[in-house]
């Protein structure tokens, strides 16, 4: 059983985001940090005040919602990751964390741009899952 989670804080900034009026412009092979939460389980959590993470914007769908694949700077091995460089430092790709995030999730500037090499070998890993 994983540890006890209180997700009261989590609720107050998910409400805040559900209201945010301008959501911001996004393309596919752009980092963001996003507010993805305190989440249940083995599911990959935010950090800090904002419960947010950086994630790559994989697939977009329309103006509001895109595919994002959250990242770590830890590194990790094995079929479900994919690690990179990234600014200068390690990033790893949690491959098996894919999910629909909505725009409004997305908590400050673009960090910046995978390379087109990097996005192009995410897209090929995640394909061999499927």
């Amino acid at each position: 059983m994983g540890k006890e989670k209180d997700y009261t804080d989590w609720m107050l900034v998910k409400t805040k985001i559900n209201n945010v009026p301008l959501r911001p412009t996004f393309r596919e092979g752009e980092v963001y940090w996003a507010c993805v939460g305190e989440n249940v389980g083995f599911e990959q959590d935010g950090k800090g005040r904002l419960f947010a993470r950086p994630v790559i914007v994989l697939k977009k769908f329309n103006r509001e919602l895109f595919l994002g694949i959250p990242l770590t700077s830890n590194d990790k091995l094995g079929k479900y990751y994919y690690s990179f460089h990234f600014k200068g430092r390690k990033s790893t790709a949690i491959l098996s964390q894919i999910k629909a995030i909505d725009s409004a999730r997305i908590s400050g500037n673009r960090i910046g741009t995978v390379g087109s090499k990097t996005f192009w070998d995410i897209r090929k890993r995640l394909k061999n899952f499927f």
